[in-house]
């Protein structure tokens, strides 16, 4: 696994565990076995987080570690 995406899901898990963030969903796509997934969202590179609203993408980030971006990332508007 790689350092980043390791670094990301020491940030995201405890954060994701917060009431403002109770109904959120989170599915994680592994990027040596589930290239199907990945051509399906246009994922070309490890780390890559998206994040939908009602079915929609909502946006996307690559290789983002720091708490702070990671909450900004993940809390809608």
């Amino acid at each position: 696994w790689c350092p980043t995406c390791k670094r990301q899901i020491k940030v995201l898990e405890p954060m994701l565990k917060e009431a403002q963030f109770k109904d959120y969903t989170v599915f994680k796509v592994d990027y040596d076995e589930h290239k199907d997934a990945l051509k399906h969202f246009n994922v070309t590179r490890q780390s890559t987080l998206i994040l939908f609203n009602q079915g929609k993408e909502v946006r996307r980030s690559i290789a983002e570690t720091s708490e702070d971006g990671l909450r900004r990332f993940i809390t809608l508007p």
